[in-house]
């Protein structure tokens, strides 16, 4: 399926100037990001690791703590002029425990829009940001899943954490959406799925322009500033495709991975 920009209200051309400013304000927003979570890191989750021994309690406050810091953020980007920002619906959304959450990906921030409003949300993230300067203390704090190399130890600590109860944030493509580009789809949110017998929840980001996209630098900005709406777009019984036998397995896969690129495209 093709990738498409949604039909959302666009704004006007920003003069010259207007450009300009946004752009130095959206590299202060990035300075603002990296140095926040490097203080975090160094500070408050320093001080929840030797002070909370009970190692799920701490997870949890640690996610809610990214959770108000995402929220503070993107209020600091709204007043910046850098975005406009929709996540009333995401907010309005039941809370489903053991659901699979899926989310197309077209911009780098879009962990950040959802974890804003579903903070106890699980994540995979990149193995590197273990080691990331910055970063790598929030992401050890907040019990974060790495994609490691092998698919089968993730597959299994996920299926874990769903039918201990906790949700787990999948972005089906793997990776961020280029401009214009074919969306790939993986398995691998289904495979999650199937294996855990979890609902998935499909979030829709809708974007009216290209920002932040795969490829592209964070000065390369629009010529208006982007309107930004997080949608959910209705929830999938992985029962419904499969008939419980493992050799149904593959296929299975195959129809709920058509079924999300569906509501995700």
């Amino acid at each position: 399926m093709t990738s498409a920009r949604l039909k959302l209200p666009r704004r006007p051309r920003d003069s010259f100037a207007a450009l300009q400013l946004r752009r130095i304000a959206t590299g202060f927003g990035w300075a603002v990001f990296g140095l926040g979570g490097l203080l975090l890191s160094l500070t408050w989750f320093r001080w929840l690791c030797w002070s909370e021994p009970d190692a799920q309690r701490r997870m949890m406050r640690a996610r809610r703590t990214i959770g108000a810091s995402f929220r503070l953020y993107l209020r600091l980007l709204r007043r910046l002029r850098v975005l406009d920002l929709d996540t009333s619906e995401l907010r309005a959304l039941p809370r489903s425990r053991g659901a699979v959450i899926v989310s197309n990906h077209p911009t780098l921030l879009d962990y950040v829009f959802i974890a804003s409003e579903m903070p106890e949300t699980d994540c995979i993230v990149k193995e590197a940001l273990a080691h990331n300067f910055f970063l790598k203390g929030v992401v050890c704090a907040a019990g974060y899943l790495y994609n490691s190399e092998d698919p089968e130890r993730l597959l299994q600590e996920c299926e874990e954490r769903l039918r201990a109860g906790g949700t787990v944030l999948v972005f089906p493509e793997g990776t961020r959406t280029r401009p214009g580009a074919v969306m790939k789809f993986r398995r691998g949110a289904a495979q999650i799925a199937l294996r855990s017998g979890g609902l998935i929840q499909a979030i829709n980001i809708q974007c009216s322009e290209s920002w932040l996209a795969k490829g592209e630098p964070w000065y390369r900005i629009p010529s208006s500033r982007p309107v930004i709406r997080l949608v959910p777009a209705g929830t999938i019984d992985p029962r419904r495709c499969w008939d419980g036998s493992p050799d149904s397995i593959p296929a299975a896969a195959r129809a709920l991975t058509l079924e999300i690129a569906r509501r995700l495209s």
